[in-house]
């Protein structure tokens, strides 16, 4: 574990945790592996894990019974199953790259290089343009898991009109779960199965495109950043010549006071 987290401290975490309002640590992409925050950090990976495993087999079951019944809705309920298996892979594969994430971002928290003042105005202004860019930006995790909630609620008002006949569906379904197509292993027609069915149905969608939405975010930041440090070292190829100027001049003037 501490091999894992060689690359981090606390400054480094409370860098990256605020560069995605908190989402990629609330997600599980990036995890605080600090002693202090270690026994929260397994405990959250793990009820991620069984929740996302648990819907996982949940809905493999019922694909097997859709299958026979709509090729429509059996297609989306493997496609629900492939997005829980991607983040499912995502937040295991995620922590062995714990060290690469923190450091990438303790150098993006140094700005990476220590320019001399002749580009802090390229510096500066671009950083202006990420910000801008990011305000938008923020709202991907978001949006996206506001999106997979909505689609797992809206699907099953969608199928009400479609063209197989619901008498033929397995009465191991609920009709009325927000995404009913999950054969479960407890009585959920009411009471606390019921509510609990609902609760982890939602926490499940919101979980899998939050993830899926922060892991995107977090791509683009980390690009963004190696941009500007492009585009300043385009800059300075640009303007090699003044540059080199500018530093003899310099370099007369220190041997002139010598």
């Amino acid at each position: 574990m501490d091999a894992m987290s060689a690359e981090s401290n606390e400054e480094v975490d409370n860098y990256v945790s605020a560069q995605y309002l908190h989402l990629i640590i609330l997600s599980g992409m990036y995890t605080r592996l600090d002693r202090s925050h270690r026994l929260f950090t397994f405990v959250q990976l793990l009820i991620y894990l069984c929740i996302l495993v648990f819907h996982y087999i949940t809905i493999g079951l019922a694909t097997l019974q859709l299958m026979e019944v709509s090729l429509v809705t059996f297609g989306e309920a493997v496609h629900f199953c492939l997005l829980i298996q991607l983040v499912i892979i995502l937040i295991v594969f995620i922590q062995t790259k714990h060290n690469s994430i923190a450091l990438f971002h303790r150098a993006m928290a140094e700005n990476f290089f220590d320019y001399s003042e002749n580009y802090e105005g390229i510096k500066e202004r671009l950083k202006q343009e990420i910000r801008k860019e990011r305000r938008f930006l923020v709202m991907i995790p978001i949006l996206v898991g506001l999106a997979v909630v909505a689609i797992m609620v809206l699907t099953p008002q969608v199928d009400k009109y479609g063209t197989f006949d619901f008498s033929k569906i397995s009465s191991d379904f609920n009709q009325h779960l927000p995404f009913p197509y999950m054969v479960y292993p407890y009585q959920n027609e009411q009471g606390f199965g019921y509510y609990a069915s609902v609760i982890l149905q939602l926490v499940v969608a919101t979980l899998t495109g939050g993830s899926i939405g922060v892991g995107g975010l977090a791509y683009i930041v980390m690009s963004q950043n190696l941009w500007m440090q492009m585009e300043i070292l385009y800059d300075s190829l640009q303007h090699i010549e003044e540059r080199t100027e500018i530093l003899l001049s310099r370099k007369i003037s220190d041997i002139i006071r010598s």
